[in-house]
């Protein structure tokens, strides 16, 4: 299995999150929270709140225990393996193709306000097959949550979703910026880098704002360097109301 980039663990900003993670990595099947409390020596609430924070983040999955006897079934919990890594990137450029074509030819006020429209629509399901495939309900997701933990959730899903489309995102929770240092659709962007990026950017804000908190994407600042952008997140009460986005001139190579 590949590695899943590190810094979605600095985004969480929990080492006791990181050693969850490894130790259900080397497991040879899936464990429950006592086991998993009991191996890192944490209480059995505060593991179950790490790893509620590492299934938010599309890094591990949670599952019911399949039982014979009668009685209430112990949840199970095991790391989610990538997918391959081609197969995901002909995914990805085919529902780039296909929103390009769904947008071609129709008459708009702006084309790049539907590319953004269609990437949030690409970002809100993204997360919600994530939610899926790790037995997530949004009501679990977001109840109660404070907006520091919030944050850190969506900071954790949005590296999680950006990764998984290929951009190899490294997170500063800091800065509130999103580096990105590779684009699976560079050759595409360097034709029509406006409306790419107006994508990627709805994308960024379709994944934040599913799984709520006060964070939005503010502003993609594109072509900062060969391959690489850079995407400013920002609280929603602090965010300008007019749509952001700034492209540089792409470097032919």
């Amino acid at each position: 299995m590949a590695a899943r980039r590190v810094s979605a663990y600095r985004a969480l900003a929990s080492e006791s999150r990181v050693t969850l993670l490894r130790l259900l990595q080397g497991a040879s099947s899936p464990m429950s929270v006592d086991a998993l409390a009991e191996a890192i020596d944490l209480h059995v609430n505060t593991t179950r709140e790490h790893l509620d924070c590492l299934i938010g983040a599309g890094l591990v999955s949670r599952h019911p225990e399949i039982r014979c006897t009668r009685g209430r079934p112990r949840m199970l919990y095991s790391a989610v393996e990538r997918v391959d890594e081609e197969a995901t990137s002909n995914r990805v450029r085919e529902e780039m193709a296909r929103i390009l074509v769904a947008g071609y030819g129709q008459a708009t006020a702006s084309p790049t306000v539907a590319a953004e429209h269609a990437g949030f629509a690409w970002g809100d399901r993204l997360s919600s097959e994530a939610d899926d495939s790790a037995g997530l309900s949004p009501a679990r997701r977001s109840a109660g949550a404070e907006d520091a933990a919030s944050s850190l959730a969506q900071l954790s899903a949005l590296e999680a979703r950006l990764d998984a489309l290929g951009f190899e995102p490294e997170t500063d929770p800091e800065t509130l910026e999103v580096h990105m240092h590779r684009c699976p659709f560079y050759e595409l962007a360097q034709e029509s880098p406006e409306v790419v990026c107006s994508v990627l950017l709805g994308v960024s804000r379709g994944v934040l704002a599913h799984v709520g908190g006060p964070l939005t994407a503010a502003q993609l600042d594109a072509f900062v360097g060969p391959r690489h952008c850079v995407l400013h997140l920002a609280k929603i009460s602090d965010e300008a109301p007019e749509r952001a986005l700034r492209v540089a001139a792409p470097a032919r190579h």
